[in-house]
């Protein structure tokens, strides 16, 4: 059976087209579904969905050229983790140097290895490193005029920012290294209820250009924070291939699923009625008695052997905690046939309860 000729009227002319990007505009409902247009002047592969609904019209762009490969859950945690990094490095770096080290993170995304390479500036003071066992290459990006700022104070001065950008000296690269292992170390710390990991230093470069790290393509994560030591305000990068550090966002993820299936589990156990006073939730219970005092002297004079003697009555009277909440107080009564046995067990009578 031959297929069914396409009719002219199931095609839109020229005319309908711009008919209809005009009545988005004045906010007409045109009676068309789906319009796609591409901008070709732009030679950037950047596309327009102009799709209709019963409420109006919705014109969202994509760029190809910079998909998102991170979901908004996955960069949202993403941020919560390095923000705590960054609060942590902004204490131990202020520490460090025994003057006020402010931290603010200023970027957090994803972008491809051409557009970071392009986004550089000159010069820079580039320390690549391995966190293993990950595989990849890290970057530590320090801007010339924080690290002369951070030298001067290391060196005894007062922390005054140098207003030139420089390379640095083969003796201010080995002052500031001591400065770069504090904020690697933190970083990789961070990570350790995941994973631990052991960083390395791979060696140092003055420009990313030369760099073979990635596929121009390659996604990369990229964190740039805004430092403020004493008068200088300059900036801080790290520079991760996501590929490099994919096994740690899994577990990052993975640990918020853990956490809501937690209190699905919690949530399940909970009776209908809420009023009900048997909840099938398990409490640690505990029982014990009330000691003597012991002044700190006597405590000290102590050493293994020696005999303390207990008050009968205060041993028969017993505490009964539900979690760290005292409830109630008890008898304690010998189990029959193994009185005076060590280590055997005992039993407890409810007797009041404690208000």
């Amino acid at each position: 059976m031959a297929a069914p000729e396409t009719s002219a009227a199931d095609v839109l002319s020229q005319s309908e087209v711009e008919a209809i990007l005009a009545s988005i505009q004045t906010g007409v409902d045109p009676t068309a579904k789906v319009v796609t247009t591409s901008s070709s002047s732009s030679g950037g592969g950047i596309g327009e969905a102009l799709t209709t609904s019963g409420e109006g019209h919705h014109v969202q762009p994509f760029d190809f050229r910079s998909p998102v490969f991170l979901t908004p859950a996955q960069m949202r945690r993403l941020r919560i983790k390095h923000e705590e990094f960054i609060r942590n490095l902004g204490a131990t770096l202020s520490v460090f140097l025994r003057m006020e080290f402010l931290l603010q993170m200023s970027r957090l995304e994803t972008t491809t290895y051409r557009q970071l390479v392009e986004s550089m500036t000159m010069p820079s003071y580039l320390t690549l490193f391995r966190m293993k066992p990950l595989t990849g290459i890290g970057v530590l990006d320090i801007s010339p005029r924080l690290g002369l700022t951070v030298i001067d104070r290391m060196l005894g001065g007062p922390g005054h920012s140098v207003k030139v950008e420089r390379e640095f000296t083969d003796m201010e690269q080995t002052v500031l290294e001591n400065f770069i292992k504090v904020i690697i170390k933190e970083y990789t710390e961070s990570w350790l209820r995941f994973q631990k990991l052991e960083w390395e230093k791979v060696g140092n470069e003055n420009t990313v250009r030369f760099l073979n790290l990635a596929d121009e393509d390659a996604t990369m994560l990229y964190l740039e924070i805004e430092a403020r030591f004493g008068d200088c305000v300059a900036s801080m990068r790290f520079v991760f291939s996501y590929i490099m550090i994919e096994s740690l966002v899994e577990q990052l993820m993975r640990e918020i699923t853990d956490d809501r299936s937690y209190e699905e589990e919690v949530r399940q156990k909970l009776p209908e009625d809420m009023n009900s006073p048997t909840y099938n939730i398990s409490i640690p219970v505990s029982a014990h008695w009330r000691g003597f005092s012991l002044s700190l002297a006597d405590l000290s004079e102590l050493s293994p052997g020696d005999v303390l003697m207990l008050d009968p009555h205060k041993t028969r009277s017993a505490e009964v905690d539900l979690g760290l909440l005292p409830k109630f107080m008890a008898d304690v009564n010998q189990l029959p046939g193994v009185t005076g046995v060590p280590g055997t067990p005992v039993a407890v009578t409810l007797r009041t309860k404690i208000e």
